[in-house]
């Protein structure tokens, strides 16, 4: 059970970016937090109302989020790369 339980914290898979995107992809809404939410706080570190807060956000809104996000990033890892080789 242990083990079953640590899982999800020793696999990074319930990071903060992940639940967005569970959550985006339908995998993470209010009927499902309504039937696991005993189980999240053995397995994600995250305190169940950000998990809730999550699970009730409108994807588009966090669609909007995540491609901000990417193209923030990217222009970050280009700015960087362009450092690089202007030395």
């Amino acid at each position: 059970m242990k083990c079953i339980m640590d899982f999800g914290k020793v696999s990074s898979l319930f990071t903060l970016q992940n639940l967005v995107m569970l959550r985006i992809a339908n995998l993470l809404n209010l009927r499902i937090f309504n039937k696991y939410k005993k189980l999240f706080r053995f397995t994600i570190d995250f305190p169940l109302i950000l998990i809730f807060l999550i699970s009730i956000t409108p994807k588009f809104i966090l669609k909007l989020f995540a491609v901000l996000a990417v193209l923030v990033w990217k222009k970050n890892k280009l700015i960087n790369i362009n450092k690089i080789m202007s030395k």
